[in-house]
């Protein structure tokens, strides 16, 4: 077998572990928790920057009311990402106003 043919092969299987993984341990922390992980990470930052990052809440539309969750910090997917650069330069993107679901897209909307 070729040497680069090898190396692809182990890259592409390495990057399809670690998706794997990342996926079936992910855990989702809080910014409080999330700035004591990564320092530079601190709760102004977050407050100011939080939605650049990864990140999920639950949303739930009932009689016109959208009570929401906290937002949970993707903690496997966000070191990932610190490890790798990704974070060094991060565009700026103005938050979305309340009543457009706070900045995220709804994935899944159920109906009552």
């Amino acid at each position: 077998m070729d040497s680069t043919i090898r190396m692809a092969i182990i890259n592409e299987v390495r990057t399809a572990l670690r998706a794997v993984s990342e996926q079936l341990e992910e855990r989702y922390v809080t910014a409080e928790e999330l700035s004591r992980q990564f320092s530079f990470f601190t709760r102004e930052w977050i407050k100011d920057y939080g939605h650049l990052l990864p990140r999920e809440r639950v949303i739930v539309v009932k009689d016109n009311l959208t009570p929401t969750t906290h937002w949970g910090y993707p903690l496997h997917k966000i070191t990932r990402m610190v490890g790798d650069g990704s974070f060094r330069v991060l565009e700026y993107k103005e938050k979305m106003k309340a009543g457009n679901l706070c900045g995220q897209t709804a994935k899944h909307t159920a109906q009552a």
